[in-house]
């Protein structure tokens, strides 16, 4: 297919430059409470779910420091002091 399409020009995948949203978003406050109401609607209105991807964000953005952190102590203790 993309051969077929190649030769008319380049692809592009992004949404449409024509869509404008109908709802007032005027405060940052109203935009996050969509933003809430839309992601939690993903999880089903789970609890658990909700719990799980929390966890899994705290893993995926805590995790790599606190390594880094606990690597470079346990490095330093480990390292050989001098006159011994």
């Amino acid at each position: 297919m993309a051969q077929l399409l190649k030769p008319h020009g380049p692809i592009w995948l992004g949404l449409t430059e024509r869509v404008e949203s109908i709802r007032p978003y005027r405060t940052f406050g109203s935009l996050r409470r969509m933003i809430a109401r839309s992601a939690y609607d993903q999880l089903d209105y789970s609890p658990l779910l909700l719990a799980g991807t929390m966890l899994g964000l705290g893993l995926t953005f805590l995790a790599p420091p606190l390594m880094t952190i606990l690597a470079s102590a346990s490095h330093k203790s480990l390292a050989p002091r001098p006159g011994s």
